[in-house]
């Protein structure tokens, strides 16, 4: 769950932390463009069928285990997110594990720092560690959140905002917006016309295509080690699983929640991209949306925009 990685800290800002002397994050802004996708779910430019795109790691120390595992599971190109729990554990971690990523053939050029730090706001926003000034802080914003701010509320920039559903009116909220926008005339000039959207952390559910699950773009590592392919979904797997194990775990499970919700005999079926981990939605809740509403054209729309999305 969105919650889930990190300690209860709460504060309305935080300070980066400056190196001297240098620019601790070469090209800061395009990584921090690949790096809010890679958390939005955001099909990869160039999909490997037998590694990882992105792997986000919530964890403060890294470990030789995960080390020799990315090595094996992250593509060529590849980049590796990790997510400290607080500035502390950043500063007093950040070396050593450079130093274990680099002995397993992880540069420094593909593996991006943050330190979370939880708002008042129902946000987490995540800075990047070193920082300079220019760099790009990106928040993990509630889906509701996100789509309609409260007056007197934070606004956040939609380019560096990340909307994650967190309760069932969360994912309500999204579907409302994609029926609306699909009933319009015009939805491609309605979009262009509107307020920038934020990243939708699971709009892949809504397209006709793969979603993440089946694309396995990116995963998601929690502090106990467990692999996910969404923010709401169940583990798959656990570090030191390879690739290829990992991928046929997630085909028994797609086999089994398909059989479960009757895939094959629905008019959906050539046309879905029948997410497995629907949550906060039940499965049925997701079946029904699908069956008697169609986003399939303005969820790819939107997913082509945030292709030219800049922060």
């Amino acid at each position: 769950m969105f919650k889930e990685p990190g300690y209860p800290i709460k504060s309305k800002t935080a300070p980066l932390l400056k190196v001297s002397g240098k620019d601790a994050h070469p090209g800061a802004k395009a990584r921090c463009n690949t790096n809010i996708k890679a958390m939005a779910l955001a099909a990869a430019e160039n999909t490997s069928t037998d590694h990882f795109s992105s792997v986000i790691l919530y964890a403060d120390k890294i470990t030789e285990k995960f080390g020799s595992w990315l090595r094996k599971s992250l593509g060529k190109n590849g980049t590796l997110i990790q997510v400290y729990s607080g500035l502390g554990h950043a500063s007093r971690f950040y070396d050593e594990n450079n130093r274990i990523l680099e002995k397993h053939s992880i540069s420094e050029d593909r593996h991006s720092s943050y330190y979370e730090v939880y708002r008042e706001d129902n946000a987490v926003s995540l800075f990047p560690f070193p920082g300079e000034e220019h760099d790009q802080v990106i928040e993990l914003v509630k889906m509701r959140t996100g789509l309609s701010p409260s007056p007197g509320k934070p606004v956040f920039h939609p380019a560096q905002s990340v909307c994650i559903e967190k309760e069932k009116s969360d994912a309500l909220s999204l579907h409302v917006l994609l029926v609306n926008l699909s009933s319009k005339n015009d939805p491609v000039e309605n979009l262009i016309n509107r307020p920038v959207l934020p990243y939708l952390g699971s709009i892949c559910r809504w397209d006709s295509g793969p979603a993440n699950c089946e694309r396995l773009d990116t995963v998601i590592i929690d502090r106990d080690d467990n692999i996910k392919t969404c923010w709401n979904g169940r583990p798959v797997g656990k570090v030191g699983m390879p690739y290829g194990k990992i991928a046929e775990t997630l085909e028994q499970l797609r086999s089994e929640s398909e059989a479960k919700k009757g895939c094959r005999n629905c008019d959906r079926d050539k046309s879905c991209s029948k997410c497995i981990f629907p949550a906060p939605l039940s499965g049925g809740e997701y079946c029904y949306l699908k069956q008697y509403t169609n986003t399939d054209r303005v969820t790819k729309l939107i997913e082509n925009l945030n292709l030219v999305k800049e922060v």
